[in-house]
Formats: C-alpha cells, sequence, structure tokens
C-alpha cells in the first residue's frame, strides 16, 4: 500500500502544523464523552459517564496509546444509557477504526431495538465497497443514509459526524464526504443503548466488527471543517512539508503518530538514522526520502521532498506568489503566501489590498499566509493586490503584482 507522493509545485499550499492535533480546536471544550481505551480499560476519560461494558478484549497499539481490539463474535461493548440523548441534539461524533478481516457487512455502532427501523442509529463498514456507512431514522419515513469511502492505504482512519440543525456530515480524514438534510429533527430512542461491533442481535445480517477501534470521542456541539481538519492526528503520516533548504541546513522530521515496529527510511544519505521514525535530514543535494513503516497488521509509505540550493547561487529577485488560490475549505491551495520564502532573510512588508484600495491582509512574518478572510468573513472572488518589501543577501527589494481569489 502506497501514498501518493507529494510533489513540489509553485502554487503554494498551506504549511500545516508539525502536530496539527495541537492547534486550538473551538468544539473540544464541548467534549461530553472520551473512551480513548488508554491504560487497557472502558473508563469515560471525561467523567460524565459510567464505564463500558463489555468482556475483557485484547488492548492494541492505538493511535495514541492502546486501543482495543474486535476479533470474534462475542467481542463488543455497551455505552452507558446516559449517552443516548445528545445524539438528539447539535454533536460531533469522532473516532478511529483499523480494518481486520471483515467479509461482510460489520457493525460499529448501533442503536436499534430489533429489526425495527423505527428510532435506530446505525454506523458498519461495508467490505467490499471500502466504505462507511451511516444510516438512521426516527420513522421509515424520515430514513437518512450517508456513506464515506476510507483510505485503503492507511492503517487508521479518523471518521467523523457531525449534526448541524438539520444536516449530518460525515468526514473521513479531516475531509467532507457526504452530506444529508432531514426533513425533520430527529429524536433517537431511550430505551435501548448504543452497542460498539455488533448489531445487538438484531438478525439484520451485519456481522461483528472485526477490527480495532481508538478515541471514540462525543461533543455536544457541531465542528466545522475547519476544526476537524485540525483535529486530525494524521497517524503513520510524515507531517513535514516538501521543503527547500540551503545547503548544510538541518531539517528535522516529524511524524504523526504510529505502531510501526519495523521503520527504514531511503536512501540513508544525510539522514541521523534511517531506522527510527523521526531522523533529521541534511542532504547535500535535493532529495526525495521515503519511509517504510510496518507492524503487524499494517504496512504504509510515505514520501518527502526536500530540495537543496546553493546560497551563493539564489536569485534574489525570483520572489514567487501564485496568480490565483481557492480558499473553499477543501485544504488545497486554500492560503495564499510566498511559495519561496527561503530566499527571504527578512519581510519588512507583506500587505493584500481589494480593488478599492481596503488592506485585507498584512504580515511581517514569511511564514504566515491569508486564508482569503477579514475580520473573520470570507471576502469576495475577483482581483487582489499584494505588495512586499523584503531584504536578501543584503540588499532590500520590494515587488507588487495583482493575483485572483477564486470560489
Amino acid at each position: 500500500m502506497y501514498l501518493m507522493k507529494r510533489y513540489l509545485v509553485v502554487i503554494f499550499i498551506a504549511v500545516m502544523s508539525p502536530w496539527a492535533h495541537s492547534q486550538a480546536v473551538s468544539f473540544v471544550d464541548s467534549e461530553v464523552m472520551s473512551y480513548s481505551f488508554d491504560g487497557c480499560d472502558y473508563a469515560d476519560d471525561s467523567g460524565l459517564h459510567s464505564d463500558l461494558l463489555g468482556s475483557n478484549m485484547n488492548c492494541v497499539c492505538g493511535v495514541v496509546d492502546q486501543g482495543i481490539e474486535f476479533n470474534s463474535a462475542a467481542d463488543r461493548l455497551v455505552m452507558p444509557l446516559s449517552i443516548n440523548d445528545f445524539f438528539n441534539r447539535d454533536f460531533t461524533l469522532s473516532f478511529y477504526m483499523q480494518i481486520g478481516n471483515n467479509t461482510t457487512p460489520a457493525a460499529i455502532m448501533t442503536l436499534r431495538k430489533g429489526i425495527s427501523v423505527d428510532s435506530f442509529f446505525n454506523i458498519k463498514y461495508l467490505p467490499v465497497q471500502q466504505t462507511v456507512s451511516v444510516q438512521m431514522a426516527e420513522t421509515p419515513a424520515s430514513f437518512l443514509d450517508l456513506s464515506a469511502d476510507l483510505d485503503t492505504d492507511q492503517c487508521w482512519n479518523h471518521v467523523v459526524l457531525t449534526k448541524q440543525g438539520r444536516t449530518y456530515l460525515l468526514y473521513v480524514n479531516g475531509e467532507l464526504k457526504d452530506d444529508i438534510l432531514s426533513s425533520k429533527e430527529l429524536q433517537f430512542r431511550q430505551d435501548t443503548t448504543i452497542i460498539i461491533a455488533s448489531d445487538q442481535g438484531s438478525n439484520i445480517g451485519e456481522e461483528t466488527f472485526n477490527g480495532s477501534l481508538d478515541e471514540i470521542e462525543l461533543f455536544s456541539t457541531s465542528a466545522g471543517a475547519s476544526d476537524i481538519q485540525a483535529y486530525y492526528r494524521r497517524p503513520d503520516q510524515i507531517l513535514t512539508q516538501d521543503t527547500t533548504i540551503f545547503l548544510g541546513d538541518v531539517v528535522p522530521i516529524t511524524m504523526g503518530p504510529s505502531c510501526a515496529d519495523i521503520i527504514q527510511w531511503q536512501p540513508a544519505d544525510g539522514l541521523s538514522d534511517d531506522t527510527i521514525l523521526e531522523p533529521t535530514a541534511t542532504p547535500e543535494v535535493s532529495t526525495i526520502y521515503s519511509v517504510r513503516l510496518a507492524n503487524t497488521s499494517c504496512i504504509i509509505n510515505d514520501t518527502l521532498r526536500i530540495n537543496v540550493i546553493n546560497r551563493d547561487s539564489l536569485d534574489c529577485e525570483g520572489l514567487l506568489l501564485p496568480t490565483a488560490f481557492t480558499p473553499n475549505g477543501d485544504m488545497l491551495n486554500d492560503r495564499y503566501g510566498i511559495s519561496n520564502g527561503f530566499i527571504v532573510d527578512d519581510l519588512k512588508r507583506f500587505e493584500i489590498y481589494d480593488r478599492w484600495g481596503q488592506k485585507v491582509f498584512e504580515t511581517s512574518d514569511k511564514a504566515i499566509s491569508w486564508d482569503g478572510s477579514i475580520g473573520g468573513n470570507q471576502i469576495n472572488p475577483g482581483m487582489y493586490v499584494y505588495k512586499i518589501e523584503y531584504s536578501c543577501l543584503g540588499n532590500d527589494y520590494s515587488i507588487s503584482n495583482s493575483f485572483s481569489v477564486l470560489r
């Protein structure tokens, strides 16, 4: 299984924090349930609910510390009844799943009484389609169905379901995959508990989920797209973005959490250690590093490109900015900034103006980019102008040009 290689492009790509989960995420203060399985227990870390009920199951390496493995028909966990009511309001449900050997549809979370489609809630894995499916209804007339493709190149997938008013949205690994508007506010039953990894014996043709779960969390508010992206921990991925350095500079490589038993970087040239998760890189020439992470259940690969330039051959007048960007929340070309900031020794000013001459953005930090908003409000599409003053190798430069904001 291989991740797509990330190639260096002139279009500016937003640089994410090396540990995106540490960013301020507004919805986390509304946490009302947290089963992390750390310490191999079933306790609710929020302290608001009782422990999950279930048999002793295998603890495995999780996204954070430990997770729980489900590998037999008897493996199931029961949520306390006190949780049900939170699904009748705005909420955000978040969990990580690692796929095992499922051959038929497998229940992940189920709220159902018998085979009734009255007031039921069901999250399941469909192995043939390699998707996660969410189905819910208060009555047969209010049936809703969402689905999302899982990334089979990843060991862990982060699944988030959020409710905003009458709209339900399904995310996988920080990306919105499906959404649906309900004709009414759904109310789920309060007389049956939610079962994890079982269909509650309803005989609807779903097997027990085979795989692992970790970090099952519930929040009493609806999370926005940017917060969900920031909350994704990106396990087994290189967090350090493709970069350009001067000859002799050092790049600390940062990774997301990993359960890898075997780590191998290639090539080894310029690395402090090619068998550890987070080496430092000091390449003498431009290099694409690849890493192979393997454990007993999963193998994953990722790449990092480091371009090396000689300071003596630097073109100080070659500051690069894109001619357009699309701040639409899809994590692709969502921010506007300097693409080759390595040539800037000191950024004196970077300002952006709309067509009426109003300043909409300014910074003196070359690492900071514009998200296409002013005062928290998204700006209209159209032409904008940037003005930049900077120093390079002891000389001062200034440039100005126009670019487009596209929606």
